[in-house]
């Protein structure tokens, strides 16, 4: 399994923890706009990475609902972060 596909697995495992601990905005804070918009940077420069964003998408999309990212993101301009999404 390449090192980007682990690290997103630990990642989302992570976020799961802080979503039961400490609520749903602290896990999409720590995942969605710090570990995803890493990772889409990181996409940018490597090929491994980038072939991993989808499967990260994805992830996010089953740790929190679609209306649970839109709330969350709300008025953020964070137009990669949405187009990765695809909200």
């Amino acid at each position: 399994m390449p090192t980007s596909r682990r690290k997103l697995i630990e990642q989302c495992a992570a976020a799961r923890r802080i979503k039961k601990r400490f609520g749903l905005a602290s896990a999409a804070q720590y995942l969605i706009e710090e570990k995803f918009c890493n990772f889409l940077a990181a996409g940018d420069r490597d090929p491994e990475i980038a072939r991993d964003i989808p499967a990260f998408a994805n992830e996010i999309k089953r740790l929190f609902t679609t209306e649970e990212i839109r709330e969350h993101l709300g008025r953020r301009r964070l137009p990669r972060i949405r187009e990765a999404l695809q909200l």
